[in-house]
């Protein structure tokens, strides 16, 4: 059985030797050394992980008329696939998917040399070659073998994800909130659950109040004193108050709104506790708040008969429900699972008939361009459908999805020079036309929210912060027919 990859350290490996290649290897006393590489070509983009299916760069000569050039994979059986290559006199565009070619170690990949260098081999039309190098880092395929009765936590990073119906994921009782991060598509139909049973909390989520105490965070029900029920945790909503029995006591008060109300915590790495607040307790312990489960991918994801479960734990002798947890999913596109559940726990209930109050609803968030699903917060889902990554274009049209009435703005990182703003419709629906800078363009989005900038994470490559992805960017190499 394989243990699914954890976080992923980043570094650069850069290797280029120059020199003319000699027709002969020079030899020494008879055994041939290794040939000269061709000198290098500048790359703007080196880095790639397995799974990327539209990882994209642009390649430099100097002194060299690039006009009708070629680009091709060195090494035709390994990661590097080029989809589509545009060359004009100066530069070159080129699309590669990257393979799966790497054994699938199961174990962190954390150090600079364990990353490989590939490399293209750029040719003009006159027949100078000229090499490029991409460095692609080796990460996991998780399949059902590796995910079967697993306590997952933290962030891991892989190149595709496929369970069956048969699988099980459920969360461990120690580490931090799971967030999973596919480069490639995913087919997942079993079950994904970090609900809690009791007042002992899962990743994610906070614990429950012992008996007559407040539950831990931000929505913590308050405790109860003389007999009478803890207050439910609060999330999404306020959590319910807890009652008395037979007019011996008053009951907790629900824990208010979560201060997390639309899931920002769940996708800055420094949080290790994100809402799912826990219930106030009275005589017995208030119920823990729901894990949290953050699943993304950038290639579609089919969700046929998976179930997605974060429920809070149920308070015990009066103690009040924890709040669900909470679950956000992002893809560019698809097939909706067959439930999604991040309901609260439930109050508990003494001898002298007092109760707990009910936790609240856990927290959803869905960044999936054209969906929107009950109950859920929605961050800025960019379709990259028909849009061209190699192109001749000096702009691009995009198109997508976020909270009605919202400015999206398209912002620079590399080569664009404008920052682009525009105004999300009342169903959310928003369009931009984004001017590119020749070369390669890199693009983040953001959405200006009641809580803050939300980054969306629909793209062709994550951005990489200190632990974990922490945003999409858009890459889009613009390649005009003369510079």
């Amino acid at each position: 059985m394989r243990t699914p990859l954890v976080v992923i350290a980043l570094g650069l490996a850069a290797a280029a030797c120059s020199g003319d290649p000699p027709v002969t290897p020079p030899t020494d006393a008879g055994a041939p050394v290794d040939a000269y590489r061709p000198v290098a070509a500048s790359v703007e983009q080196v880095q790639a992980y397995e799974g990327q299916q539209h990882f994209v760069t642009s390649l430099y000569a100097s002194g060299l008329d690039l006009t009708d050039a070629t680009v091709i994979a060195e090494n035709p059986d390994g990661p590097l696939e080029v989809l589509n290559v545009l060359c004009n006199a100066v530069r070159c565009g080129v699309e590669l998917r990257i393979r799966d070619a790497y054994i699938n170690t199961g174990i962190p990949v954390p150090a600079a040399f364990e990353s490989h260098n590939n490399f293209l081999r750029l040719t003009s039309r006159d027949g100078v070659v000229r090499q490029a190098l991409v460095t692609v880092w080796p990460v996991d395929a998780l399949e059902s073998t590796a995910m079967v009765s697993v306590g997952v936590h933290d962030t891991l990073i892989a190149a595709s994800a496929t369970a069956d119906q048969e699988t099980l994921v459920h969360a461990a009782p120690i580490g931090g909130p799971v967030r999973w991060f596919v480069n490639g598509g995913v087919t997942f139909a079993g079950t994904f659950d970090v609900s809690v049973s009791g007042s002992t909390p899962l990743v994610g989520g906070f614990a429950g109040g012992a008996a007559g105490v407040r539950g831990d965070g931000t929505g913590g029900g308050q405790g109860a004193l003389g007999g009478a029920g803890g207050g439910g945790g609060g999330a999404l909503e306020v959590g319910q108050s807890g009652t008395g029995a037979d007019g011996s006591g008053v009951g907790g008060t629900g824990g208010p709104v979560s201060g997390d109300t639309f899931g920002s915590c769940e996708l800055d790495g420094t949080d290790t506790t994100c809402g799912g607040s826990g219930g106030g307790g009275s005589l017995g312990a208030g119920g823990a708040g729901g894990g949290t489960l953050v699943f993304m991918a950038l290639e579609p994801m089919d969700f046929s008969n998976a179930r997605l479960v974060a429920h809070g734990g149920d308070g015990t002798n009066g103690g009040g429900g924890g709040a669900g947890g909470n679950i956000v999913i992002v893809a560019p596109s698809w097939t909706p699972p067959a439930s999604i559940d991040v309901a609260g726990g439930a109050g508990g209930s003494t001898a002298g008939g007092a109760h707990g109050g009910t936790g609240s609803l856990g927290h959803i968030r869905i960044d999936i361009p054209g969906v929107r699903y009950e109950g859920a917060f929605h961050g800025p889902a960019v379709s990259l459908a028909g849009v061209d990554f190699v192109t001749r274009a000096e702009s691009v049209r995009l198109t997508g999805t976020a909270e009605p009435n919202t400015m999206i703005r398209f912002s620079p990182y590399m080569n664009m020079t404008d920052e682009v703003r525009v105004t999300s419709d009342s169903t959310g629906a928003f369009v931009a036309d984004v001017p590119l800078a020749r070369g390669l363009n890199r693009i983040r989005v953001t959405a200006n929210t009641s809580v803050g900038n939300i980054r969306s994470f629909t793209g062709n490559a994550f951005e990489f912060g200190e632990q974990q992805p922490i945003g999409a960017f858009i890459d889009i190499a613009s390649i005009p027919a003369s510079e």
